[in-house]
């Protein structure tokens, strides 16, 4: 029985998978179309990501056709030229031919560092062999100094894709991983021969992911800082080597117990290792406070509050309040306040404060203003000027009652004016006298006019003249 692990490359296997659905699907029942569909996206998942190739194209023993080139060229340990000629091993038409005459060698290195899977592939376009040509197909992962015998090819071996997973039959792979041809047997006729149209290894390479997640020393000096460490696409036995501040040292995956500083850690598996650091820092940001407060809704009321809210720092606060300078509460909000000074001083578990101070009192009248956007029309309260209005706007402050007690009083006392007064009150006249004067005289003659003390009116035949003057008188009692 040959010593074969029928594993096939993906994109072989794919093409085998296609060419059986097509010939086979009709005869699968559900039940057997499942448990198929289940290994291909099984196989599909591993597929290798990288390859060496020797495709023979060129008659060369250094020929590097895969996605990354072979570490070393083929070595012939009987002839150095991979021409054809009459010795064992040659490069002949896009085909390696081995002719057993001589007992020979012809191996190669692949480097297959941080490697989780690798399969070799042999594509054997021909086998002719005699009884008694023997030739072993090995591996090694030491570079040659062992082997370890992949198949045994003897006459009737055949033809066709032959692979081989290295890692399940080495145990793992190296950066000096050999593929070896070795002839241990001849014919004595001396006349077979194998015809090989590639030689590839597929593999796929490990990639060690490190991620931590930290939780920071909650006050300085508590020593209660830990790392969780996270490691993904490790093969094998995993290693931890960790380093800190104070001469740490830890060989496990997590850490805690730990105070502020830098810890480094150095992950180690069987194909390799990563460094990865993860800081676990303090972390301890100052206290902030922020209020939000209710004045008083009138004077001498005792409805004011304070809301305060606290962030960061280390936890587990303390509230002293005071009111003008005088304890007051504990809490962290307090309420039912009247007016005065309201100071806090926030304490946490790590020993810093804050303070901050609120001033409660009775809100001032607010001002408001009307604006005249057009004489026809009604008073808004749209700014015109704010909002570009080309019309003309005016503001003015509105007129409280001026209360109190007085006489509205005009003694004439200037000469010829309409325009005196002698009001001894908070209310005085609003205009001036408007005479509707048929002389045209003014204050100064005619029927209607004013000297030095008097208002003097004289009765003609100029019916219709009348003289008269406007005062506030709102809320007059």
């Amino acid at each position: 029985m040959k010593n074969i692990k029928t594993y096939f490359p993906v994109q072989k296997f794919s093409r085998l998978i296609n060419e059986v659905l097509m010939k086979n699907i009709i005869k699968m029942n559900l039940k057997s179309f499942y448990l198929f569909a289940i290994i291909v996206l099984g196989f599909s998942f591993a597929a290798s990501s990288q390859n060496v190739v020797d495709n023979f194209t060129v008659v060369s023993y250094s020929n590097n056709d895969g996605t990354v080139n072979w570490a070393t060229n083929w070595t012939d340990t009987e002839d150095a030229s991979a021409s054809m000629g009459t010795f064992d091993l040659n490069i002949n038409g896009d085909l390696l031919r081995i002719k057993p005459k001589t007992i020979d060698r012809l191996y190669r290195t692949a480097n297959l560092t941080n490697v989780v899977a690798a399969d070799l592939s042999l594509s054997i376009n021909s086998e002719t062999l005699i009884v008694g040509d023997i030739i072993e197909l090995r591996a090694s992962n030491n570079g040659g100094s062992s082997f370890t015998v992949l198949a045994t090819i003897t006459p009737g071996f055949g033809t066709g894709i032959f692979t081989y997973d290295l890692v399940a039959l080495l145990g793992s792979v190296s950066a000096n991983t050999v593929i070896d041809f070795n002839i241990v047997a001849i014919s004595p006729l001396s006349n077979g021969k194998m015809d090989f149209n590639y030689v590839r290894i597929d593999y796929t390479v490990s990639t060690l992911t490190l991620s931590t997640n930290t939780t920071a020393e909650s006050c300085s000096g508590s020593a209660n800082g830990a790392v969780d460490l996270s490691v993904s696409g490790n093969v094998g036995t995993t290693t931890y080597a960790w380093t800190g501040p104070n001469s740490f040292t830890a060989t496990t995956q997590d850490i805690s117990g730990l105070i502020a500083g830098t810890y480094k850690v150095i992950v180690t598996d069987d194909n390799g290792s990563q460094t990865s650091g993860g800081d676990v820092a303090v972390n301890i940001t100052p206290i902030s406070l922020s209020t939000a407060t209710t004045q008083l809704s009138a004077v001498g009321t005792s409805d004011g509050a304070i809301d305060l809210t606290v962030a960061e720092g280390g936890g587990g606060y303390t509230y002293v309040w005071t009111k003008d300078g005088s304890p007051y509460a504990t809490t962290e909000d307090i309420s039912s306040l009247g007016a005065g000074t309201y100071a806090v001083t926030v304490t946490d578990a790590c020993s810093q404060t804050a303070n901050t101070s609120v001033t409660i009192a009775f809100s001032s009248l607010k001002q408001k203003y009307l604006y005249l956007t057009d004489p026809t029309q009604g008073l808004d309260r749209i700014d015109p000027v704010a909002t570009s209005d080309v019309t003309t706007a005016s503001t003015a402050a509105l007129n409280a009652d001026p209360g109190g007690s007085g006489i509205i009083l005009d003694g004439f006392d200037t000469n010829a004016s309409y325009a005196g007064d002698n009001s001894t009150g908070p209310r005085t006249w609003t205009a001036d006298w408007i005479e509707s004067d048929a002389d045209g005289l003014g204050a100064g003659g005619g029927n209607i006019y004013s000297v030095l003390g008097e208002l003097t009116i004289t009765h003609d035949n100029n019916v219709g003249d009348n003289l008269y003057r406007s005062t506030n008188l709102e809320n007059a009692s």
